[in-house]
C-alpha cells in the first residue's frame, strides 16, 4: 500500500511539473511573424525601401510611397510561403547579371521568416524567382 502511495505521489509530481514545461515548450516554439524589406540600392538613382514590420506597419524610405499603410499575417504568411517556394533563403546573397551597366541601380529583398532572414540582392533582371518575389511584394503594398 506504501509502495502505491508513493507511485502515486511521484506520478502526481511529474505531471505538475511536466504540465508548465509543455506550456514553456510550446510557448518557445513559436516564430515571430514574418517581415519583409525591399528596394533599390546602388547606381545613380535615389535609393529607397520598404520594410514590412512585425506587425504589418508598412514604412518607407526613399521616394517610393507605398499606397498601403499596413499588410495583414495572412497576406504576410502568404509571402513568406512564396517566398520559400521561389528558394530565396538558398539563392546567392548577390547577383550580377552579364551586360548590365555598373550605373544601374540593384534590387534587395531582405525575409525573416521561420527563424531565418536572408537578404539577396541583384544587379539587373536575370533571376526570375527573385523577379517574381521583388514584383509581388511590391503589389502587396501597392509599391509599384
Amino acid at each position: 500500500m506504501r509502495f502505491l502511495r508513493a507511485s502515486t505521489l511521484r506520478a502526481a509530481v511529474t505531471v505538475a511539473l511536466a504540465v508548465p514545461l509543455a506550456v514553456l515548450a510550446r510557448d518557445s516554439g513559436r516564430q515571430s511573424p514574418p517581415t519583409f524589406a525591399f528596394g533599390r540600392t546602388g547606381g545613380n538613382i535615389i535609393p529607397f525601401t520598404v520594410t514590412i514590420g512585425k506587425d504589418g506597419r508598412v514604412a518607407t524610405n526613399g521616394p517610393v510611397q507605398p499606397t498601403a499603410a499596413s499588410a495583414s499575417l495572412p497576406l504576410r504568411n502568404g509571402l513568406a510561403k512564396l517566398a520559400q517556394a521561389e528558394a530565396f533563403f538558398s539563392m546567392p546573397t548577390f547577383v550580377s547579371c552579364a551586360g548590365v551597366n555598373p550605373d544601374v541601380a540593384g534590387r534587395f529583398i531582405t525575409v525573416t521568416a521561420r527563424g531565418k532572414t536572408r537578404t539577396v540582392t541583384v544587379h539587373g533582371a536575370c533571376k526570375p524567382a527573385f523577379e517574381e518575389l521583388y514584383a509581388v511584394l511590391s503589389a502587396s503594398v501597392g509599391a509599384s
